[in-house]
């Protein structure tokens, strides 16, 4: 992974972008209110059920935004932009498999987990865009490998 994309706005004047400070930029442009309004529209779940959910997620964002403005090095920066990202991919996977198997069981997903996977989903569309698709791709077959194997 690079530092600076060619092709968009400026990066020292070589015609890339910083994406350290696009990474910064994305997460503090995150629309929580957005996500509450598409929760609240859903009508799952109660009102003190949605807050908690609320805030886990923008806990979730606060981290990643504490981390990257804390890392100087664009190297370590990537790579935390690639870990971030598994990361965020895998609770999603995990979330989805949880709520699969709760329809199958029980009839009905868990509201918390339905609204914590909804959230993730929305930071992980976030973050992806940062990366080169070339990563994405790398990325969700080394997580899709586990579940090969096993089938």
């Amino acid at each position: 992974m690079q530092p600076c994309r060619r092709g968009e706005s400026s990066c020292g004047g070589n015609g890339a972008v910083r994406i350290p400070a696009k990474i910064i930029e994305a997460l503090k442009n995150f629309d929580l209110d957005e996500v509450k309004r598409e929760l609240e529209e859903s009508d799952a779940g109660t009102q003190p059920q949605l807050d908690e959910n609320l805030v886990w997620l923008d806990e979730q964002r606060k981290h990643l935004i504490f981390v990257f403005e804390q890392v100087d090095s664009p190297e370590d920066r990537d790579m935390l932009l690639a870990i971030n990202f598994i990361e965020l991919k895998s609770r999603w996977i995990a979330f989805n498999t949880e709520l699969n198997y709760q329809v199958f069981k029980k009839g009905a997903p868990d509201v918390a987990t339905q609204q914590r996977a909804f959230g993730t989903s929305l930071l992980l569309a976030t973050v992806e865009p940062l990366l080169s698709s070339g990563d994405v791709d790398q990325i969700t077959q080394f997580l899709a490998e586990p579940v090969n194997r096993a089938a």
